[in-house]
């Protein structure tokens, strides 16, 4: 007897696990589109490390815009958000906490990935226990673009927000694929980025030797349109925002 899970046969009685697959991800347009957590995300509140993975293809229409987010609306306090700038044809990656003062944000230039069509891998890996300017170390596809820091505080705030993904207190809205995002609460894995990229192709981050991670959207594969199961170790399920189809185009 074999049984259908997620469209895929399963035979019961096998006792080898079943491949991982990544067919579906999120197209955002720049405009309205979003992903927001179903309630406030509390997953960071009180730690020092966090580890965030994503795999990105802008599609080259925006000028600012945010990987995530989790901020209070109408205010800077925030708990950390992502933010990429593009100046000119450098993408600039931005991580902020706490108050978006300049004492409390970092900066990595990812060089020209806006607009070439293609997926690129980001790990943007945060320590705010470390000193010596240190605290942030972000890996593109792989590679470290940097390590800098200037971190005032040494825990992430609680702010009582939502996680989005895509944008920040309306704006700075995603134009462009967005897969496999995930946060690892508590947990520094600059060590391990070629796992995690492992070679260009995203793996079964549950499976891959390293921690689980906390939050883990899959954008498409684990889900039923509009909403997105958390396939971490936590429950922070999510919705799409402005939009209900996912795209076949993956990394």
């Amino acid at each position: 007897m074999f049984l259908a899970t997620h469209g895929v046969l399963r035979n019961p009685t096998a006792s080898v696990p079943p491949t991982f697959a990544n067919n579906y991800s999120i197209e955002l347009d720049g405009i309205s589109d979003y992903v927001s957590s179903d309630s406030t995300y509390s997953e960071l509140d009180g730690e020092s490390k966090a580890t965030i993975s994503a795999w990105i293809n802008l599609d080259g229409n925006s000028s600012t815009t945010y990987l995530c987010s989790i901020k209070e609306s109408g205010v800077f306090n925030t708990t950390l958000s992502v933010r990429l700038q593009i100046s000119g044809t450098n993408v600039v990656l931005r991580a902020y906490t706490q108050d978006f003062s300049s004492q409390n944000r970092a900066s990595v230039s990812l060089g020209t990935i806006e607009g070439d069509g293609l997926w690129h891998h980001l790990l943007i890996c945060v320590d705010l226990s470390l000193t010596g300017n240190t605290e942030l170390q972000v890996f593109l596809d792989g590679v470290s673009k940097g390590i800098v820091g200037r971190f005032q505080n040494t825990t992430f705030t609680s702010v009582g927000a939502e996680l989005y993904v895509g944008h920040a207190d309306g704006q700075g809205f995603v134009g462009g694929g967005i897969d496999e995002f995930a946060i690892w609460s508590g947990t520094d894995l600059r060590n391990d980025a070629s796992t995690i990229y492992n070679s260009g192709v995203p793996n079964d981050l549950n499976n891959n030797g390293l921690t689980a991670p906390t939050t883990w959207y899959r954008l498409g594969d684990s889900d039923t349109s509009p909403y997105i199961a958390d396939s971490g170790s936590s429950s922070n399920d999510a919705t799409m925002n402005s939009f209900s189809t996912f795209s076949t185009d993956v990394p």
